[in-house]
């Protein structure tokens, strides 16, 4: 009987015990989406710096991924859950990442004075 008593005490301290994922307050998709796609900008302009080192462009690349984290009001542990979040269903990132790509080429056409600067 006390090994029961202690078995139900113990499932009881896990069920209120708040898991890591249950803590965390993942982006909604429509702001995934617009941080995904400025990451894919941010990662094109730096790629167009053309450094001379690696080291040097992913150094720029990082500090201004931190000004685009800032500008969402977000920071690099909420988007690498978020992002974990939705690489768990292949499915849904995958549709996820077809909206990205829909709202970089409809960012694409708008008039040049209309585009958005990082």
């Amino acid at each position: 009987m006390p090994q029961i008593r202690l078995l139900c005490v113990f499932l009881c301290l896990m069920s209120c015990g708040s898991s890591k994922e249950s803590s965390t307050q993942f982006l909604k998709e429509d702001q995934m989406i617009q941080v995904l796609r400025d990451m894919h900008r941010l990662e094109s302009q730096v790629s167009a710096m053309q450094f001379s080192s690696t080291d040097t462009a992913i150094v720029v690349y990082h500090k201004m991924e931190q000004q685009l984290f800032k500008k969402h009001g977000i920071d690099s542990l909420q988007f690498e859950q978020s992002f974990q979040h939705y690489v768990k269903d292949p499915k849904a990132y995958q549709a996820l990442y077809e909206k990205v790509i829909q709202s970089m080429e409809a960012s694409q056409h708008k008039p040049k004075g209309k585009k958005e600067v990082l």
